[in-house]
């Protein structure tokens, strides 16, 4: 179609729109149209001309059913007469067929004023005085409804505000049904179709008639004809079914059947398949988007705008305690509406009250701190959904969800606490999904777990206040103590079978911590208190290596409490090691900090000597679980421990970059092992095989760099290195063998033998990281840096091109698996990754000659670096703003990211060097460091920019402050 045929039809359409709008206005009465007349009446209208009709009156004809031309005019018919507009059709087809003889096909009725007044329109309940938010919502059910005949069903838990969502909708559609709106509120009429059915006709005038028919039946099929008769006249209805319950089914179908053809029918319910009985399309209605809940709580009648604004974190808490869920945030509004009034009160006393207790059972009756007196509260709310559950296998099942920690859940998990077979397991929880009360998770780190060789299972989750309604359910039936005992016990046996496989651990780490808590809570029984102490020992690599050091610090130091108190002192002295471990991992640099781990080496040491002189004589108190991990640690004797604290204060010696006195304890370490009874064990190779890795990276990162000593000092890392993977080998651990060759490639990457650490980086398998991000996040950095290194060597563009890639995409992978590390504390290596990528964004586009997206990305990664650096400052340093040698690393890095920031060094060589002499560099080894980081990433195109860093480094370690004297010089 041209330009001029689609202007003349747009004004042809216009002025058919202008012409049956004043046809309605001047219409005198309303009439009939014989269907049977109309139809025979297209036989005189060939296709086109059908199809000219169809366009003048906005209905596709294409999307119209049928094939041939006597189908398709009469599903026009069908459909005009559902939208009220058969009237328009004979207007149009007068128009354009003015020879075909369409009065014919008008009968006349009782004459009926179009001035009616609105209010004598069935109306639906005025829409919620603090309604907010669910745009997206109104806007979908709005556009379904008003533009087909196929049933909606708004469907989700109690609560969340479903009639709320309704009663807004209609109010705001109203004006789209003519013939108006039918509520059925099934709650206030107990179900009883007949009342409804009498209500409806009672707003058609028909009340008399319809009463008549007494049997459900046949008191729809008469509503049916009354509606039917007034949607004629008046045009299209939609009708709201509110709350259908499975008890009220029928009644439900059966004002379904009171609905004629062309009806728009909205339904909300918990039920998903009695939607799917109605034969209504679910539309599923979560909680609210975190500022829409803030939103709902800021209104008038709730919290007021003024209380949320004068304390917003604790109003975000607040809503983000009750879930978001509608009713929880309007009766938390209500409260603080009604106590804000009191002098002094601050929204924080009721975030308190909330998180305290919230849901509770109070002499067997479970109560809420919410309850406003003449509302619905959140307990008398879950107890509808609740108590119609169809059998007791149901309401077990959901109780037994209330032990589960607020997290998603596996199924095996849950069918493992009830003791049933997996399926029927599976096949209960769905039937709770379906009547929302349990919701699908959908988790990629399931899908993770099933690359890893774990079977894959379908998750699920509970929404916080019901997982809470659900656990006083369980105390109040008297069940809580031993599903608890169940939950436990396999969540014991999960920790101690896949204590190695770190991607199930994590998969499942709110419920592991959950479980040491619940252990913690019956410390005061001899079981639990062993049970308590065997998982924490399974979950410590895990919970160490993944960076979860805040939670196992508080259960070590707990555990090292019970252990003294039950005389346990080789117990206590491991917890107590271990609590010095959870203080200064990688990355996590802080005086305050070490001081405490100082103290806990201390209690260590005290615990060794309580061991030595009382021969580990444990109390009768300590019960046969403890005295079990006890003998778990018999081949363990006090030189073991004395080199182990010796492995702890040059740890922590290193942390403070004292070397001379780090260096001293491990080989006092290295010693004592050597005169250990228990040197050939395994857990003994284990420890010598650390003091190896630690010798080795002090020696790498800390000590001098003098060239003269250059050889001998690589010769020697190198060989401590090759003893500790000695070591892993004679113990078969292939993990911590990549991990020892990780050192090594970086070590000789440091002293530029590109080849031995390319050689030594192929030998590594990923497989052996299963769950270890960190890890593989190293190894492939590393890669990245022998690429780059490789492409500046290459003998053409292409070549060095291709290398230049494979090290971009290493760095991005690299920079993806840290960022799935459930903790943000690898500062370090988080900071490095982002240089290197701004570094290598920058060599490429030097290679290619331009390239405004390497650009970008560059400035990208190099802010990324820059909001890490400036977190970490502000977090940890002793004034906001500055750099303090309490904070070196971030110092360095500031260094790392200056030197990348700037085209010539040499204006800003001040600066840097006073950096570089604040932070780690005025420990000399950390000179090797900064010459390879920088070398590779800045200085490869500018020989000149090189000379001037590596003056500067020198000159940075000469600047060293006096606050240094006393370390390595």
């Amino acid at each position: 179609m041209n330009p001029k045929e689609r202007a003349r039809d747009s004004k042809r359409v216009k002025k058919t729109d202008k012409e049956l709008k004043a046809s309605r206005q001047a219409a005198p009465g309303q009439v009939d149209i014989d269907h049977s007349k109309l139809l025979d009446l297209f036989d005189r209208v060939d296709k086109e001309e059908l199809r000219t009709i169809c366009f003048l009156l906005r209905i596709d004809y294409d999307n119209l059913r049928g094939e041939g031309k006597k189908s398709k005019a009469r599903e026009l018919i069908i459909r005009l007469e559902n939208q009220g507009r058969l009237r328009e059709l004979v207007e149009v087809g007068k128009r354009e067929h003015p020879n075909i003889q369409w009065d014919d096909v008008l009968q006349t009725t009782k004459k009926v004023s179009p001035e009616r007044p609105r209010k004598d329109y069935p109306s639906p309940p005025a829409p919620p005085h603090n309604f907010t938010g669910r745009d997206a919502e109104l806007s979908a059910l709005r556009e379904v409804l008003t533009s087909s005949d196929t049933p909606q069903a708004i469907v989700g838990m109690r609560g969340v505000g479903k009639t709320a969502l309704a009663r807004q909708l209609a109010d705001q559609i109203k004006d789209d049904f003519p013939g108006g709106v039918f509520w059925a509120d099934l709650p206030a009429n107990g179900g009883d179709p007949l009342a409804i059915l009498a209500d409806w006709a009672g707003l058609c005038g028909r009340g008399d008639y319809v009463r008549d028919f007494r049997t459900t039946k046949a008191r729809a099929q008469a509503m049916r004809g009354v509606l039917d008769r007034w949607g004629r006249e008046w045009g299209r209805l939609l009708v709201v079914l509110d709350d259908v319950q499975p008890d009220w089914l029928k009644g439900a179908q059966s004002l379904q059947d009171a609905c004629p053809s062309g009806t728009a029918l909205l339904l909300t319910t918990c039920d998903e398949e009695l939607a799917l009985v109605l034969n209504a399309v679910p539309y599923p209605l979560g909680v609210l988007p975190l500022y829409q809940a803030l939103e709902l709580l800021a209104t008038d009648i709730l919290a007021g705008r003024g209380v949320v604004e004068q304390e917003p974190e604790v109003a975000r808490q607040l809503a983000e305690e009750v879930g978001r869920l509608p009713l929880a945030l309007e009766l938390v509004g209500k409260q603080a509406h009604k106590r804000a009034r009191k002098q002094g009160w601050r929204l924080a006393e009721l975030l308190k009250q909330v998180q305290d207790r919230l849901i509770e059972v109070k002499d067997g009756v479970i109560k809420d701190a919410l309850q406003i007196k003449g509302q619905l509260g959140l307990t008398a709310t879950f107890s509808l959904s609740y108590d119609a559950l169809d059998s007791d296998q149901q309401r077990r099942l959901f109780r037994t969800l209330g032990i589960f920690a607020h997290a998603p859940f596996a199924v095996e998990h849950v069918a493992a606490v009830l003791g049933w077979e997996k399926q029927k397991t599976e096949d209960e929880l769905d039937e709770l999904v379906t009547l929302s009360l349990v919701q699908w998770e959908q988790d990629e780190k399931v899908a993770e777990k099933g690359r890893d060789g774990e079977e894959e299972s379908t998750r699920y989750t509970l929404h916080s206040l019901l997982r809470d309604y659900a656990a006083a359910q369980l105390k109040v039936s008297g069940e809580y103590s031993a599903t608890r005992s169940a939950y436990t016990d396999h969540y014991l046996t999960c920790a101690r079978k896949h204590k190695d496989k770190y991607t199930v651990l994590e998969t499942e780490h709110q419920n592991l911590v959950h479980t040491l808590k619940q252990f913690w809570e019956r410390v005061e029984e001899e079981q639990a208190t062993g049970q308590y102490i065997e998982m924490l020992n399974h979950l410590r690599g895990y919970l160490l290596d993944k960076g979860w050091w805040l939670d196992y610090r508080r259960h070590a130091e707990q555990a090292y409490t019970v252990a003294c108190d039950l005389g346990a002192w080789r117990l206590a002295a491991q917890q107590s090691s271990e609590v010095v471990d959870a203080y200064s991992p990688e990355g996590w640099w802080d005086r305050g900090d070490l001081e405490v781990a100082d103290s806990w080496v201390v209690k260590a040491e005290e615990a060794i000597d309580c061991f030595e002189r009382r021969q580990n004589r444990v109390s009768e108190a300590a019960g046969d679980w403890v005295t079990s991990q006890e003998k778990r640690l018999d081949n363990r004797d006090a030189n073991w421990w004395r080199a182990y604290v010796c492995r702890l204060r040059g740890k922590l010696a290193m942390r403070r970059y004292e070397y001379k006195e780090s260096r001293l304890h491990f080989e006092d370490g290295l010693q004592l092992l050597d005169e250990s009874a228990s040197g050939s064990t395994a857990i003994t190779k284990l420890l010598r095989e650390h003091l190896y890795i630690f010798l080795a990276k002090l020696e790498m990162r800390y000590n001098n760099q003098d060239s003269v000593d250059d050889v001998r000092r690589y010769d020697t890392v190198l060989e401590h290195l090759r003893r500790a993977l000695k070591n892993a080998e004679e113990r078969g651990d292939e993990e911590n063998q990549a991990v020892i060759k990780i050192t090594m490639a970086e070590l000789m990457i440091w002293w530029d033998e590109w080849d031995g650490a390319a050689q030594v980086l192929d030998e590594i398998s990923t497989s052996k990281f299963t769950g270890r991000y960190e890890l593989s996040a190293e190894h492939l950095a590393l890669q990245a840096f022998v690429h780059q290194h490789k492409s500046k060597g290459a003998s053409n563009y292409a070549k060095k091109l291709e290398l230049l890639n494979t090290a971009i995409e290493n760095a991005e992978e690299s920079l993806r698996r840290l960022k799935r590390t459930p903790t943000s504390e690898y500062f370090i290596h988080f900071c490095d990754t982002y240089l290197l990528l701004a570094g290598l964004h920058r060599c490429r586009r030097n290679v290619v000659g331009c390239g405004n997206e390497d650009n970008r990305k560059f400035n990208d990664y190099l802010s990324g670096a820059w909001r890490l650096i400036d977190v970490r400052k502000t977090s940890r340093g002793d004034d906001v703003g500055e750099f303090s040698l309490d904070n070196p690393d971030a110092c360095y890095e500031r260094a790392c990211y200056e030197v990348m920031a700037v085209e010539d060094l040499s204006a800003s060589k001040v600066d840097i060097c006073r950096l570089l002499s604040d932070a780690v560099l005025p420990q000399p080894g950390w000179y090797n460091r900064a010459k390879t980081d920088f070398r590779l990433e800045t200085f490869q195109q500018d020989k000149r920019q090189w000379k001037i860093f590596d003056e500067m480094v020198k000159e940075g370690i000469k600047l060293s402050p006096d606050i240094i004297g006393g370390r390595e010089d």
